[in-house]
């Protein structure tokens, strides 16, 4: 019996082994449809080149527990499960290129990714393609450079999330829409040409920039008619509105008089670490230390400082109508509602001033040496999410 079940187990091995062989010998496809686009990888497998005319086809990253990509799922699912098994997290998440046929367009998993997505050093755009597809080129490691033509019109979600070694991208006038590069943490300047009416998500979680960690500034073109920038930060046409702050720019900042709404999400640092089910998930990074709020600020909507992890004080002006601090922290004018504690001020115990009736949302957020806060009696909320995400266990005593 167990002579049996030892040969059924070589057999099985040399099964597998037979199909690892397989995969890493089988050469990517040269050529391939995607939308109305063809993409095409040349000899030498250094570079792709999108020819035709109109928009790549859209992808789809796959999920968690989604095994492997929909085509071995669709043509061979008992090879699916032993490919899954062999390569596990690895495999299901190298292959992002699907065509609408549900065939592999340019990449193989795991390890045999090697012989095309890593080999690409350059891309070239044709003059007939208006639409870069969600998740097209995700992952180019080896790609450092990319100049994107007018005639593509947008550039979808994802499309160069993870691109690393991306030190260098120039839109071209006539680009509309921005949504792709996520995690590209090489890159350090971005200058958006007059064009451009839609960045997505600017400031949020999972916008177009999205934790490129390396981004120190952004320019922005001046007959822009929906953005305008100033030191390297991106505020709406009329300076009024605070859209964005790049994560990698550093040290102190005075946000210029004149800003009325610091919008949600504006001073946000988050860094692509990994894929979760399908999902970027990320821990908070950036470089800003201190804060300045102008007399003129009338509003700062939810989470515009979450993750700012380097924050070690908010200074407000005397003259604001809205908003106070004191010892570096963020009230509302007559200081009955704690809005932000700075998650990097060096104290380890902090008691609340009394008169505080009020601890916001996310009021203590990501607070890196917190451990210990002292609570006045005057306190009668506390917000849900109001200590989440600090980094080390805080312990809350009342003062009776």
């Amino acid at each position: 019996m167990l002579t049996k079940i030892w040969k059924h187990k070589k057999i099985a091995i040399a099964a597998i082994l037979l199909l690892v062989a397989a995969l890493l010998l089988t050469p990517p496809r040269q050529s391939w449809k995607s939308g109305e686009t063809t993409v095409t990888l040349s000899g030498d497998r250094t570079t792709y080149k999108i020819s035709g005319k109109g928009a790549m086809e859209d992808y789809e990253i796959p999920g968690w527990w989604g095994g492997a990509p929909p085509y071995i799922w669709t043509k061979t699912p008992v090879i699916s499960s032993i490919v899954s098994l062999i390569f596990g997290y690895a495999y299901r998440f190298e292959v992002m290129d699907i065509d609408i046929e549900n065939e592999v367009i340019s990449r193989f998993p795991g390890l045999v990714s090697v012989l095309t997505k890593s080999t690409v050093t350059d891309l070239v755009i044709g003059k007939g393609v208006t639409h870069i597809g969600n998740w097209a080129f995700y992952r180019f490691d080896r790609l450092t450079s990319l100049t994107v033509p007018g005639n593509v019109e947008s550039i979808g979600y994802c499309a160069f999330a993870q691109c690393a070694n991306l030190t260098s991208v120039t839109f071209e006038e006539g680009v509309k829409s921005i949504g792709g590069f996520l995690g590209c943490t090489g890159l350090t300047s971005v200058t958006i040409p007059n064009s451009v009416d839609t960045v997505e998500s600017l400031s949020r979680r999972y916008g177009a920039f999205f934790g490129c960690t390396g981004l120190t500034s952004v320019t922005v073109a001046a007959d822009n008619p929906r953005y305008s920038s100033e030191d390297g930060v991106v505020f709406d046409k009329n300076k009024t509105a605070l859209l964005w702050y790049p994560q990698g720019k550093q040290g102190a900042y005075t946000i210029p008089s004149g800003v009325i709404i610091i919008k949600d999400g504006a001073f946000s640092g988050e860094n692509v670490d990994y894929f979760h089910e399908g999902m970027l998930e990320s821990s908070g990074r950036t470089s800003l230390t201190s804060i300045t709020i102008p007399g003129s600020v009338a509003s700062i909507e939810g989470a515009a400082f979450d993750d700012c992890v380097n924050l070690t004080s908010i200074a407000v002006a005397a003259d604001n109508a809205r908003y106070s601090s004191e010892d570096g922290v963020l009230f509302n004018k007559d200081k009955t509602v704690l809005i932000r504690y700075p998650p990097s001020r060096q104290d380890t115990a902090y008691t609340i001033p009394n008169g505080v009736t009020s601890i916001g949302d996310r009021a203590f957020y990501s607070c890196g040496n917190l451990t210990s806060v002292t609570i006045p009696n005057s306190v009668t909320s506390i917000d849900e999410y109001a200590f989440s995400h600090c980094v080390k266990p805080v312990s809350a005593a009342a003062i009776k």
